[in-house]
């Protein structure tokens, strides 16, 4: 490849990898967000763990996003409310 089409192509990918970190997108799954490297970031990439406790949804997992501690092991579903 010459000189001048390396240069485009790597423009190209570089320009995608910034355009990765821009990205910030709500969506109905999930939120999108990339960290300036362009990996995902996993407190809004990653999948969150919930249970219902007392009626309410808590989300136990990951530690960073936790809203209740979880409940291990969790009741029978004789026991549930």
């Amino acid at each position: 490849m010459n000189l001048i089409a390396q240069t485009i192509a790597d423009g190209l990918v570089l320009g995608g990898i910034y355009a990765l970190a821009a990205a910030d997108y709500e969506t109905f799954y999930a939120r999108i967000k990339f960290t300036p490297d362009g990996d995902g970031d996993p407190l809004t990439l990653g999948s969150m763990i919930g249970q219902v406790q007392k009626g309410k949804l808590e989300t136990v997992f990951p530690e960073k996003a936790r809203s209740a501690n979880p409940i291990y092991p969790a009741p029978t579903w004789d026991k549930k409310a």
